[in-house]
This record gives structure tokens, C-alpha cells and sequence, in this order.
């Protein structure tokens, strides 16, 4: 394949994704995790107020750090709690791999100009491969985490003085996590379609990066792209919050959760085309 054939499967992947943006069965699956979210969020937002708060203390007391209940601390605490690893590992492990699973085999049937099943039967179709999708999910937030803490400890302080150093080490760790999100990239589709064990589908997803591992990496950065000014702006919040309300965290907190899943759905639309049309090629 030259460069132009590539870069005319790259154009037509992407046509199909914007595609199936259009058929609004398939956003079921984000719309659920959005929702589940946003319960999240309204009950760590909420939670700090009787009578929620014995509850909040007792189930989820063990991600609330010092001073979360008092206002509006708890707002400045609330981005660190909403993203705290033991969350993400709950909701991702319980909720978000298995509707991953269920999206991805929409965009298999979307793809195949099959119909579209609905959400329920698209959980009851990928089932078999919960616990698969939940130790791949699991093993590529792991892996993230471990990048994360070995950067922070060998060039975290590396930038403090240097604005020039700290935009070109901030592009770095962007670039890095863009490559370890692209290793496992192809797990959930190779699972739908090929209904693999656990060792080969480690393997294949491994082999599929290999083989595309440009195309790969462009379609990881382009989600990445798109969530990163919203990540941002979740960080500069803290900020405004003695210029606004208070509440402009919530409003930064949803905004970065819509941007989260608005990039999952593009990249886990591309990557399922990408590897379907070179399922049929190769």
C-alpha cells in the first residue's frame, strides 16, 4: 500500500465515522455512560448536603479527601474526586468496557450495511466478552497510570521556571500516552469479531498496531486532540472560582465528559473501520 492508498483509506474510515455519527441508535451506548456520569457527578456534587451526606461518607468516603464537605471546597476538590483512579476503574471496568463492546459491534453491523441492533441486544450480543473487554480496559488504564507516575517522577520538575521547557515536556507526555492508548487500540474490535481468548487477542491488537501503527497513532491523537483544550480548561478552573459562581466547575466538569465521549466515539468508530477494511484487504 503507498502513501496515497493510505491516505485514502485514512479519508474513507473517517467519511464512515462521521457517518455513523448520523444514525442515533449507535450514541446509545455513550448516552448511557453519559448519564452514568453525570449521576456521578450530581452525587458528589449533591452528596455534601443532608441527607446524602452519610450516605456519600459511607459509600465513597474513601476517594473524599480532607475539607470535601465544606463549600465551596468541594467544588475545588470535586475534579480530582470525579477522575480519581478508584472511579475510573469502577465506572470503566462495570460500565464503560461493556458499552464499548456494545458500540463497537453497532459499528461492525453499521459497516457491514446490516441493521443496526438496538442497545439492548447489542449487550446481550457481546456478553461473552465482558470480562475480556473489562481486563483490556483495566490493562490499558494500568498502563497509563504506570507512564503517568514514572513521568512525574523523572521529569515532572523538570519544567518549573522554563515555560518554553514545560510546553515542549507537556508534548511530550501527550505524545507518549497517545502511543501506549494506541497499543491495545484494536482489543475491543478483535474481540466482536473474531471472538479471540485472551492471549491472542493480545496478540492480534499488538500485531494490527504493528502494521498500522501510523494510522494507528493519528486516529488515538485526532480523539486525544479533541478532548485536550477541554482537560485544560478543567484545569484552569480552580481559578475562576473567586471571579464566578462557583459552580463553573460543574459546568467545566460536563463540558470535559461530552468531549470525553464525543472523542471515544470517533476513535472507536475509526479504529473499527480502519481494522474491518483491512480485515476484508488482507
Amino acid at each position: 500500500m503507498n502513501a496515497w492508498q493510505g491516505i485514502n483509506q485514512f479519508l474513507l474510515t473517517y467519511r464512515e465515522a462521521f457517518a455513523a455519527m448520523g444514525r442515533t441508535r449507535i450514541w446509545a451506548p455513550f448516552a448511557v455512560l453519559l448519564v452514568i456520569q453525570a449521576g456521578l457527578l450530581a452525587l458528589l456534587y449533591f452528596g455534601v448536603r443532608p441527607p446524602l451526606t452519610d450516605f456519600l461518607r459511607l459509600g465513597m468516603g474513601f476517594v473524599l479527601p480532607e475539607g470535601f464537605f465544606s463549600y465551596p471546597m468541594h467544588l475545588l476538590l470535586l475534579p480530582s474526586v470525579f477522575y480519581s483512579k478508584p472511579l475510573m476503574i469502577l465506572v470503566g471496568v462495570a460500565f464503560e468496557a461493556i458499552l464499548l463492546g456494545a458500540a463497537t459491534l453497532m459499528f461492525v453491523r453499521f459497516a457491514a450495511r446490516d441493521l443496526v441492533p438496538g442497545l439492548p441486544t447489542a449487550l446481550r450480543e457481546v456478553r461473552f466478552g465482558y470480562i475480556q473487554f473489562a481486563l483490556f480496559w483495566l490493562l490499558n488504564f494500568l498502563l497509563l497510570w504506570g507512564y503517568s507516575e514514572l513521568y512525574h517522577l523523572t521529569l515532572g520538575d523538570l519544567w518549573i521556571g522554563f515555560a518554553r521547557r514545560r510546553a515542549a515536556l507537556e508534548a511530550l507526555n501527550v505524545g507518549l500516552s497517545v502511543l501506549i492508548n494506541s497499543l491495545l487500540a484494536y482489543s475491543t474490535v478483535i474481540i466482536v469479531t473474531e471472538r479471540t481468548r485472551f492471549g491472542e487477542t493480545l496478540a492480534r491488537t499488538v500485531r494490527e498496531f504493528g502494521r498500522h501503527w501510523f494510522a494507528t497513532i493519528a486516529m488515538v491523537a485526532i480523539g486525544t486532540a479533541i478532548v485536550w483544550p477541554f482537560q485544560k480548561l478543567l484545569v484552569k478552573a480552580p481559578e475562576w472560582i473567586g471571579r464566578f459562581n462557583p459552580e463553573v466547575m460543574l459546568a467545566a466538569i460536563g463540558a470535559s465528559a461530552v468531549s470525553g465521549l464525543l472523542a471515544t466515539f470517533l476513535m472507536a468508530a475509526a479504529l473499527t473501520f480502519w481494522y474491518l477494511l483491512h480485515r476484508r484487504t488482507s
